[in-house]
């Protein structure tokens, strides 16, 4: 869509300064104009690290079976499902998966190679285990406990030494680098365990797990993530235990955990069709064999829970932590599409207690032509704040159209309906109109909220012009935000803390098509 604008209100973007020759300018424009600009591809990059370790090298440590063949699996998924290349995944196995190796990976090829906007999948196969926590997250607690990952390297014999911790990963060192992953889109998933002991073989009576005992057991056991302070140790007591998802506020940004089994719980090993697999990976090969494009995260437990069942496995339930909207968005939703796309997903709330409309000149139409003027509508059923975004499709720009110059504060009333551009302010006529000059797809998104929102208006700042364009960082901020709304609305993965996320907003999403 093209923004038309007549007089000194062109000035404002840059591309007269004055008359009464009426302008109209193409989107592309802007940025060419303002170098300050930056363009977000149209399909954000996206990255995966996938870590698979069946052997290790010290003596004392258990080999594995199956979590090669897990990063194998993960890795054709990847591929053949999500529409990742080669040139975009990091497999580290064996011994290559080193502590150097895999915090190098971490920080070089994640953190370092990738930018706002980007998505990101990280995959552990391997050992789990605890160690004290030592760095004070829980000062007011007895015995500590922080989870780990266990690398190719790992040594039990510097297990006493509070330095090195037996070489392994601790969660602070992961969370400190998913703490500069902000306004990335990451899915974690981990299938490994902390507790019991390691044995592998065939089938018995007994399936194997991943698990270690080298070192004297403690009160209790963790699996990666775990979202509570204190777990119930099925063994004795109370067990207070730092936790991955502590590191970030995981409900509250676009991060979404699956981890194999609960902190008390071990990760089972299979051998489908005679290969090992972990039981979370095999069931993830399930949900890809069976649910195709329309996997999520979510979906998980259910092919989980035929497997259980199929081979006798017990005490152990994947746990999905973080972000309940994403996670029940099909994960090639989250890697195939475009940043427009992610915008529109995360702007509607699933359980909204009041309504919004939306549409443009008139109601159920969708579709202009050429050179057609369109004014949008919108009608609340609550007093509020509104915020209308219009983002191009073909370029993944987005434009701020509401607040604007004419309504310095968003505040609308109750069943009034509002009109973008207005037709008049305050008695004067308002010339701008939005011109459809361009073929293409756009997303108008729409969200009112009850009370004021001001992280937003912190990241849209004061719009004095018609039309204002959110920059790269800016976007990225949105999608945050909207995604943070997103979050406390998806009552039916904590239905205890209900109201832990406040029902005061609502939005909606109108695609228009211009031929």
């Amino acid at each position: 869509m093209e923004f038309g604008t007549y007089g000194p209100q062109s000035g404002v973007m840059g591309l007269s300064k004055g008359g009464t020759v009426k302008h109209t300018f193409k989107p592309l424009l802007i940025f060419i104009l303002f170098s300050c600009i930056t363009v977000m591809p149209v399909h954000a990059a996206k990255r995966a690290l996938v870590i698979g370790i069946d052997d290790y090298k010290h003596s004392k440590i258990p080999d594995l079976g199956g979590c090669v063949g897990d990063g194998n699996a993960m890795v054709k998924i990847l591929k053949d499902h999500l529409g990742f290349t080669d040139s975009e995944i990091k497999y580290l196995i064996n011994s290559q998966a080193t502590r150097a190796g895999i915090l190098n990976a971490l920080d070089k090829w994640v953190v370092d190679g990738t930018d706002v906007g980007d998505k990101i999948l990280i995959y552990y196969a391997g050992h789990g285990y605890f160690t004290e926590d030592d760095n004070g997250d829980e000062k007011d607690e007895k015995n500590p406990m922080d989870e780990t990952l266990c690398p190719h390297d790992t040594d039990p014999d510097l297990l006493k030494d509070r330095t090195k911790k037996g070489n392994m990963i601790t969660d602070d060192e992961i969370g400190e680098r998913l703490a500069r992953l902000k306004g990335r889109q990451v899915i974690l998933i981990f299938d490994s365990c902390h507790s019991g002991t390691a044995t592998r073989g065939g089938m018995g009576k007994e399936l194997p797990v991943r698990s270690l005992s080298f070192a004297p057991r403690k009160e209790g056991s963790r699996s990666l993530p775990e979202i509570r302070k204190k777990q119930t140790s099925s063994h004795t007591g109370n067990v207070p235990v730092h936790a991955l998802s502590e590191e970030i506020d995981a409900s509250k940004s676009y991060m979404t955990f699956l981890a194999a089994a609960s902190p008390l719980q071990e990760a089972k090993e299979l051998t489908p069709y005679g290969i090992n697999h972990g039981a979370l990976t095999y069931s993830i090969i399930k949900a890809f064999e069976n649910a195709g494009r329309n996997v999520c995260l979510s979906d998980i437990k259910k092919f989980f829970d035929e497997i259980k069942e199929e081979y006798g496995i017990k005490n152990q339930e994947p746990q999905t932590e973080g972000n309940p909207g994403l996670a029940k968005r099909p994960l090639r939703g989250i890697f195939g599409t475009s940043f427009s796309s992610d915008a529109a997903y995360a702007a509607e709330n699933p359980n909204p207690d009041m309504t919004l409309q939306l549409w443009a000149n008139e109601k159920g139409k969708k579709k202009f032509r050429l050179y057609d003027s369109v004014r949008f509508h919108t009608v609340s059923s609550d007093d509020g704040y509104l915020y209308l975004f219009d983002l191009i499709e073909s370029s993944d720009q987005m434009y701020l159209i509401y607040p604007n110059q004419w309504t310095p504060t968003n505040h609308i009333r109750k069943n009034t309906e509002i009109l973008i551009p207005p037709t008049a302010v305050r008695g004067e006529p308002v010339t701008f109109e939005f011109t459809a000059e361009q073929k293409g797809n756009e997303k108008i998104i729409a969200i009112v909220t009850k009370t004021p929102w001001q992280e937003m208006n912190q990241v849209i700042g004061k719009n004095t012009e018609p039309v204002k364009v959110m920059n790269k960082e800016q976007k990225s901020q949105i999608l945050t935000l909207l995604y943070q709304k997103q979050s406390g609305r998806h009552l039916e993965y904590d239905p205890e803390d209900s109201l832990s996320g406040p029902n005061d907003w609502v939005g909606t999403v109108f695609d228009l098509e211009i031929y």
